[in-house]
């Protein structure tokens, strides 16, 4: 749960299940980062098992791909450590979707009738 309760990999984890593969360099593109701070959440995110390389890429190129499309976690945890872990997720959700709410209503009269 911790790996997922930082807004740049939740992030990252919706470009991907939106686009598809992504690498280092196009995902710094797409969220504003830094290609190193893209590869190291990459990393972080495939050593518990939520994305993978592809082994499609040449050179430096390493495309990522997400291995689950879906996932579900039980945060009601009653030792402490599970139990900040599960708050810290679902801190990160809700603030993640309440920008996407924010940001959805400041362009809502700009999308076709």
């Amino acid at each position: 749960m911790r790996a997922l309760a930082h807004p740049v990999r939740l992030a990252l984890l919706e470009a991907m299940r939106r686009d598809g593969e992504i690498t280092a360099t196009a995902a710094a593109e797409l969220l504003g980062e830094s290609p190193g701070n893209m590869s190291w959440h990459l990393q972080t995110l495939a050593r518990y098992g939520f994305v993978e390389e592809t082994r499609n890429g040449r050179g430096r190129s390493r495309p990522w791909r997400v291995t689950r499309h879906s996932q579900s976690f039980e945060t009601g945890m009653t030792d402490p450590e599970s139990a900040t872990a599960g708050e810290a997720l679902e801190r990160t959700f809700f603030d993640r979707t309440y920008a996407q709410m924010r940001e959805w209503w400041s362009r809502r009269m700009t999308y076709p009738v």
